[in-house]
Parts: C-alpha cells; sequence; structure tokens
C-alpha cells in the first residue's frame, strides 16, 4: 500500500495547475509527460487517483497510463528501484500530521506594510567606505580598492551590485555588503576580507525579518528562491533573497509566499552547519505546517562530491547557465529530501547531494 502523503506531495511538486478532489484522494493537473494542451494553457488532462493504496494515472491528451512507481522514477528522474525504495521508506508516523493552517499571505503583507517604516539607515556607512571605481587617496584606500576587485572578480558577483570597502572605523578592512531600499541602506553585512578576521560577520542591529531583498523585483508566476546570505542570493537574478543568517523565521516566509504563487525554495548550505539548519527548520511546527509550500535545493551528485557548500562557491567554478533553472530542477518537496538524506548518508559534512 502507498500512503496517500506521498502520492499527494509528489503530485504537488512536479505537476501544474493541480486540482485535488474526491476527499484528497483524486489528482487533477497538466501533464508534465506531454506537456498537455498546447491550444489551451488552462487544460488538465492528467488524472491520478490513489485507488486506495495502488495509486493509477492516465492522460487524456497523450494517453498514457499506468501506476505509481513507474511514473515516479520517470518524473524525479530515478531509476525504478531507487523510486520503490523512496516511496515505501516513507512512513506517516515520522510527521507531524496537524492539519496545514493555510496562511492568509496577503493579510500578512498588509500587516508587514502597515507597520511603521524603518527608521534605522545606515547610509553613514559609505562615509568611510571606497568603492570599486572611486580614486583613492592613499595607501590603504588603494591596497583595499584593489581587495574588492578581487573580491568581486573572483566570486563573479554581478556589475549592478554594490559592494564596498571599509577603511576606518568599527568596519575597518571589511568588505561591505548592502541593502538598498531606494537610495537608502537598510541592512549590510560587514564581511571580513582577512580570514584571520574575527567574527566572519559584523552586522548592525536591524529587524532583519521585514527585510526583503528584491522584493520589488520578484515575479509571482515564479518560485521566490531564499538563500542563506546575501552573495548566494546576488546569484539568482531578481528570485533570490536571503534570511540575513541561518534561520528562515515564520514571518520572513509568510511574507515571502505573499509574493509568490508557485512557493518558496530555501537553499541551505551544504555542510554541517548547513544540515543543523535544516533539522531545526523542518523540526519546527511551523517549519512542517510549510512543506506543502516549499521545496529544498539539493547538490547535484558531482558538485556534492567537489565539496561545494554554496552557490556562490558553485556558481564560481562551474558553469552552470540559468541559475534560476538549475536551482528549480534540483530542488525537491520535503518527503523526497528526507528519504534521500536517509538513503544517502555521508560523513564527509557534504550532506545536501542527491
Amino acid at each position: 500500500m502507498i500512503d496517500l502523503e506521498i502520492v499527494r506531495e509528489f503530485v504537488l511538486e512536479h505537476f501544474p495547475m493541480v486540482k485535488i478532489s474526491k476527499g484528497g484522494t483524486h489528482f487533477h493537473a497538466r501533464c508534465v509527460l506531454c506537456g498537455d494542451s498546447k491550444k489551451s494553457q488552462s487544460k488538465r488532462r492528467f488524472h491520478l487517483d490513489w485507488n486506495k493504496g495502488n495509486p493509477i494515472w492516465q492522460c487524456f491528451n497523450c494517453q498514457r497510463s499506468g501506476s505509481f512507481i513507474p511514473l515516479y522514477a520517470e518524473v524525479a528522474g530515478v531509476d525504478y528501484e531507487t523510486a520503490k525504495s523512496i516511496i515505501f521508506d516513507y512512513h506517516t508516523d515520522q510527521w507531524n500530521k496537524k492539519k496545514w493552517n493555510r496562511w492568509n499571505c496577503n493579510e500578512t503583507i498588509k500587516k508587514v506594510n502597515s507597520l511603521p517604516p524603518l527608521t534605522t539607515y545606515h547610509d553613514y556607512i559609505l562615509r568611510s567606505c571606497i568603492n570599486s571605481t572611486d580614486n583613492p587617496t592613499s595607501y590603504i584606500t588603494r591596497r583595499l580598492q584593489e581587495e574588492l576587485k578581487d573580491f568581486i572578480s573572483k566570486r563573479k558577483i554581478p556589475k549592478h551590485i554594490r559592494i564596498y570597502a571599509a577603511y576606518e572605523g568599527k568596519y575597518r578592512n571589511r568588505f561591505i555588503i548592502p541593502v538598498f531600499e531606494g537610495s537608502s541602506i537598510i541592512y549590510f553585512q560587514a564581511r571580513r576580507i582577512q580570514a584571520t578576521m574575527q567574527p566572519k560577520y559584523i552586522n548592525p542591529v536591524s529587524e532583519k525579518e521585514r527585510i526583503i531583498l528584491n522584493k520589488e523585483k520578484f515575479d509571482p508566476h515564479r518560485y521566490i528562491i531564499a538563500t542563506e546570505g546575501l552573495i548566494d542570493a546576488f546569484m539568482i537574478p531578481n528570485q533570490g533573497t536571503a534570511s540575513l543568517g541561518s534561520t528562515f523565521s515564520e514571518t520572513f516566509l509568510k511574507t515571502l509566499f505573499g509574493f509568490s504563487k508557485r512557493g518558496v525554495i530555501l537553499f541551505f548550505d551544504n555542510d554541517e552547519s548547513g544540515l543543523k539548519a535544516f533539522n531545526k527548520f523542518t523540526d519546527k511546527e511551523y517549519g512542517n505546517n510549510f512543506k506543502d509550500k516549499v521545496k529544498y535545493f539539493l547538490f547535484p551528485d558531482k558538485y556534492k562530491r567537489q565539496g561545494y557548500t554554496d552557490l556562490n562557491e558553485l556558481i564560481t567554478n562551474e558553469d552552470i547557465g540559468d541559475v534560476y533553472e538549475f536551482i528549480v530542477k534540483n530542488s525537491h518537496m520535503l518527503v523526497t529530501v528526507k528519504a534521500l538524506l536517509d538513503k544517502d548518508k555521508t560523513t564527509d559534512g557534504r550532506i545536501f547531494g542527491n
């Protein structure tokens, strides 16, 4: 018997325009195998019925039909045995089965926008900074500018992103990575230039949950991809944002859902701290409640073996092409991620490989 929950999550993850009926046991969607009707994007010709634990499906466009395990293998891009192990290793008692409270995200957006505007601005930081195009006036500013140019070049940071280097004050000898709202800086990260400096970041105190990078650029018909840090988010044109830390809070996520009709992809770093953050998030009640609207990125095996730990490091060293599509293709819902992590546990600290 195949659990209804894994069938539901599989369809919601891979098929567009899903409609659920018959008490949650019948799924009606556009077929991803044939692309469905080319003339009408509103037609749904794929049907899958749970059939009391023996799911069967049929597409009335391509006329294909069959059982669930071969469908899972074909759509998820795994072999039959892997699909079978994922499906039957799934147990309902490992998940919290409280009914998902479907957050009214539009109301959340209204509440966030109705709050008093952020009054803590950080434009002052630029008084002690140099950027990559300024004329240096001393040996110190010239050296820092060279470090800054080298950092921007090696990290392949897009040219429109404004990054600075601080030459005096509390943030001296650190890269200043700001978040702008209009022409004002509402937050920044001060990242160390030398690896020996501690701590790695010094950041100002701010209401981070209300700071949504790129919120004015999001396409509501695409996923929003949330990373831990700003540099990784800059690698995802328009759809990238950052939690400004390893924690994705309830308020932050509920706000993001209001900007996207597709959902959110969370990008945890591919190391032990990333695994801890992932486990901490999914153990939280709201992490479980959000599982229908959240996907998780998994590093493909060939990149995992090379030890890449974050998105920027991967892009710096590999020709990824369309970063957004690459991330979407390699992102999965929670049940699949849990099953793959359990199936392929490693001891080398690189854990988000599929």
